[in-house]
């Protein structure tokens, strides 16, 4: 109760309504205040880059995309396209100017979100390549990264149709095929966060 007090009074939480009880007073239900701030998801593939935009109760407010051209990508191309896309946004909502509170990137490869490394992206020809400072750059808010399929996976584990189970594989079929594993509820990353690759 101390904690969701905390929370409403620092506007993260509003009240959502009541719900009966089976005895004594009504219940209160809280959801996600949606004008507390925003959200970026980045989405990097190998043939495009996409930027979604989301208030903090997930709904999505807009996106932009950019299609890659065929061929390897330098992080100095990449992040540009982020920045472009980011700002593009961002410029169409100017309500938001300093309420984004952090973007989820996904790139492609065998991604080490702990060392900010892309350790091996075969179809750019990557091995060990520096990722933060450029991205650190290009979004104007904390970033965090991951490899599209670990991010996938945990999203269907939070919100998606991985919900109601414990063990799953979220499998996707694109340039490439991956997967992200879910054992026991949690993300199975494997030796150098490569599990599914």
């Amino acid at each position: 109760t101390t904690l969701v007090g905390e929370l409403v009074q620092e506007g993260v939480l509003r009240e959502a309504g009541q719900v009966s009880s089976q005895g004594g007073r009504p219940t209160a239900t809280f959801q996600a205040n949606p004008s507390r701030g925003a959200l970026l998801a980045v989405d990097v593939a190998e043939t495009y880059v996409r930027v979604d935009l989301f208030d903090i109760s997930l709904a999505r407010l807009d996106q932009e995309r950019v299609e890659l051209a065929p061929g390897a990508q330098s992080i100095t191309t990449i992040a540009e396209h982020i920045r472009t896309c980011t700002e593009a946004l961002l410029g169409r909502h100017q309500e938001l100017d300093g309420e984004v509170l952090g973007a989820g990137i996904s790139l492609p490869g065998q991604v080490d979100p702990v060392r900010g490394v892309d350790v091996f992206a075969p179809n750019w020809g990557w091995h060990e390549v520096p990722l933060m400072e450029a991205l650190e750059q290009a979004v104007p808010a904390p970033i965090r990264i991951d490899n599209p399929l670990m991010a996938l996976a945990t999203g269907e584990l939070w919100f998606g149709a991985g919900r109601h189970f414990r063990q799953f594989v979220a499998v996707n079929l694109g340039t490439g095929v991956g997967a992200g594993i879910i054992v026991d509820g949690q993300l199975l990353r494997g030796r150098g966060n490569s599990a599914g690759e």
